[in-house]
């Protein structure tokens, strides 16, 4: 039982946050490089989806990875929107 705890602790999650989609070029950043430098710096693997949630104005964000170092890239994914105001329609 404990090999199974401690495997699923080692064990890579997905998680997925919705960002408004004028805030998810941020994340993208000019030519990829914003993305690009927080999949280096976290380890995460980081898909920023191109059309809105249906119904939404909203993107999905899904980052995958160790616990952990997701915690990291929400962090930083989190500083770098927290600046920046929606544009345009907001629909919830």
């Amino acid at each position: 039982m404990v090999e199974r705890n401690r495997a699923q602790a080692d064990s890579d999650i997905d998680m997925r946050m919705l960002v408004h989609q004028s805030k998810a070029g941020a994340v993208i950043g000019f030519k990829g490089e914003t993305i690009k430098g927080l999949r280096e710096k976290t380890g995460c693997k980081i898909n920023v989806y191109q059309d809105p949630a249906p119904h939404s104005s909203d993107r999905l964000i899904k980052v995958a990875g160790q616990p952990d170092k997701i915690a990291t890239c929400f962090g930083e994914i989190l500083l770098i929107l927290n600046d920046i105001p929606p544009k345009g329609i907001n629909v919830s």
